[in-house]
């Protein structure tokens, strides 16, 4: 019984020392470890038109209005933050900068898809603005804080 656990022994040793002479001779060389590379996140580009809204710059509205918009996520150069059916945070400002309405833009859909998803708002009017002249600013909902959201700002006209 010695005698086997001394070959054993020497058998393990001799191995040990064959690999490592192998090793550092360059012949044999051990399994890199694989890095992950990071992935870049596309930046929107200048005619990305995500999400697209029911609504034209220096439209006339009146309250209550039902603002819907459409976000297509399919395009990964052109992609808007969703978080829990909400598509972002809808203002209406006037020329003095008073905030007119606001609102969030929800769904009922199925949000969670690479489909196109359409989000709506209802809108009342909070206090009268100072004129006519007003925007629409939508924020995107970004809760990860990682960037700075994106928004939409559109000239509109206040009946």
């Amino acid at each position: 019984m010695v005698k086997r656990l001394i070959l054993i022994g020497l058998v393990l040793i001799v191995g040990v020392v064959a690999w490592r002479l192998l090793v550092t001779s360059g012949q044999v060389s051990p399994t890199p470890i694989q890095t992950p590379t990071p992935v870049a996140i596309p930046t929107p580009t200048a005619s990305c038109q995500n999400p697209s809204l029911n609504l034209q710059p220096n439209q006339e509205i009146s309250f209550p209005f039902d603002l819907t918009v459409v976000v297509d996520n399919r395009d990964l150069n052109c992609r808007w933050i969703v978080f829990e059916a909400q598509a972002g945070m809808v203002e209406i400002r006037d020329q003095a900068n008073v905030l007119i309405s606001q609102g969030i833009l929800r769904t009922t859909q199925d949000w969670m898809t690479e489909q196109p998803v359409e989000y709506r708002a209802t809108l009342t009017q909070i206090i009268q603005p100072t004129s006519g002249q007003a925007r629409l600013i939508l924020t995107e909902d970004d809760p990860s804080g990682a960037g700075t959201p994106r928004q939409i700002n559109l000239p509109l006209q206040i009946k």
